[in-house]
C-alpha cells in the first residue's frame, strides 16, 4: 500500500487511513508537497504536520475532490475537524503547502492561503502524508524548510499577506459552535449552522464586531460565502470599528468580483479610498485585512489586492458587512494582535 514508483511516492488506503511519515522533534517550519490523485473516487489525501512520536498524532492538511479541503487535528488517530471549506484544485497535480510557526498553522493550496488557526496542543512534532478510504495517491517534490520564531510570508513582489509571526498574540478565534462572544442576533444577524449568517435590506449595509478602540494594529481572517442577494451587492470585512460600531474601514466584494475600500465617517457618509478586482471563486472565499499605523492592507484568497494609508482611524475593533441586499455566511474569524 506503500511504493515508490516512476519517482514518486504512492499510497492506496482500502479501508481507514494511511499515514506514512517521519515523527521528527522539529518546532517551526514549512512543509510543502505535490500531489495528485490515481483514483476517480475514495477519501481524503494531503499532509500531516507535527508528527507525534506515536505515528497518529499531529495536524491533518488533506483535500478532496471536487474542490474541497478540510484541516484537523489528529489525536491518536482520531481526526477533530477544525476548519473545512472549498479550495481551487488542479485537474493533475496539486501543490500544498503547510506553515507551522509557533501554535499558529496556515495551509495554502496551488499557492492561495485556504486557512488559517490557532492550536498548541502539539508544539513540535516531525511530517507525514495521508490517504483514506479507498483513495489511491502519489506524492512527489516534499521540502521541509526550518522558520525562524519571528519569520513572515510577505515576498518582495507583495503577492501575499504575512502569515502571522509566533509572537503574536490572539483576540479572538471564532468558530461559531458555539460562539467564543456576544454576537448580536435580530432580523438580520443570526448564528445558524455554525456560523453567522448577516441579510441586509436593499439600500442598506448591516455591520456586526467587536467595536473596541482598545485595538490599535492587528491582522483580521474571515471565510465568507454569499448566498444570495444582486450582483451589485457586497461583503467583506470592517476594521478600526468605532464605538459607534458604525464608523471605520470597510473592505468588501460584490458578486462579480469587484472589491472596495471604503472610509465610513459619522453620519454614515462613505468615503471611497479604492476599488478594483480580486479572484473571487463560487463558495467560500477567505478575507483578510492587515491593519498597521495608517497602513491598511487587504487581501483575498491569500492574495493582497490593495495596500492603502489614511490616518483618520488609528485604532478600533473589526468586524462583518454585507449591503444592499446581499445575505452571506461568515466563519472562522481570526483576530491576531503583535506581541508589545
Amino acid at each position: 500500500f506503500r511504493r515508490i514508483t516512476g519517482g514518486e511516492l504512492r499510497i492506496k488506503a482500502v479501508s481507514g487511513y494511511k499515514l506514512s511519515g517521519f515523527p521528527y522533534s522539529f518546532a517551526d517550519y514549512v512543509f510543502t508537497a505535490r500531489t495528485r490523485a490515481l483514483s476517480a473516487q475514495g477519501g481524503t489525501y494531503g499532509m500531516v504536520s507535527r508528527l507525534q512520536p506515536d505515528g497518529n498524532s499531529g495536524y491533518l492538511f488533506v483535500i478532496r475532490d471536487p474542490d474541497t479541503f478540510a484541516v484537523a487535528r489528529l489525536d491518536g488517530g482520531k481526526p477533530v475537524l477544525l476548519r473545512r471549506g472549498q479550495a481551487a484544485l488542479a485537474t493533475d497535480w496539486n501543490r500544498l503547502e503547510v506553515r507551522s510557526l509557533g501554535a499558529t498553522h496556515t495551509f495554502r493550496v496551488n499557492g492561495a492561503v485556504v486557512a488559517t488557526f490557532s492550536d498548541d496542543r502539539y508544539p513540535r512534532g516531525g511530517i507525514g502524508l495521508w490517504v483514506d478510504e479507498h483513495r489511491d495517491a502519489a506524492f512527489d517534490d516534499l521540502l521541509v524548510e526550518g522558520l525562524a520564531a519571528e519569520q513572515t510570508d510577505l515576498p518582495a513582489n507583495g503577492d501575499s499577506t504575512p502569515v502571522p509571526r509566533q509572537s503574536d498574540v490572539v483576540l479572538l478565534e471564532e468558530r461559531f459552535d458555539p460562539p467564543q462572544m456576544h454576537w448580536q442576533e435580530d432580523a438580520h444577524r443570526e448564528i445558524r449552522d455554525g456560523a453567522l449568517r448577516l441579510s441586509a435590506p436593499a439600500q442598506r449595509f448591516i455591520i456586526s464586531g467587536v467595536a473596541d478602540g482598545r485595538y490599535v494594529d492587528y491582522s483580521v481572517t474571515t471565510e465568507c460565502e454569499r448566498l444570495d442577494g444582486p450582483a451589485t451587492g457586497r461583503a467583506g470585512l470592517v476594521v478600526r470599528l468605532q464605538g459607534d460600531g458604525r464608523t471605520g474601514y470597510v473592505f468588501a466584494v460584490d458578486a462579480s468580483s469587484g472589491w472596495v475600500v471604503l472610509r465610513f465617517d459619522p453620519g454614515d457618509q462613505a468615503v471611497e479610498l479604492a476599488r478594483g478586482e480580486a479572484a473571487w471563486r463560487p463558495g467560500v472565499n477567505t478575507l483578510a485585512a492587515r491593519c498597521q499605523g495608517d497602513r491598511l492592507n487587504f487581501a483575498v484568497n491569500g492574495a493582497s489586492v490593495v495596500a492603502i494609508r489614511d490616518p483618520a482611524y488609528r485604532g478600533g475593533g473589526f468586524g462583518l458587512y454585507v449591503d444592499n441586499g446581499t445575505v452571506a455566511r461568515f466563519d472562522n474569524i481570526l483576530a491576531l494582535r503583535p506581541a508589545p
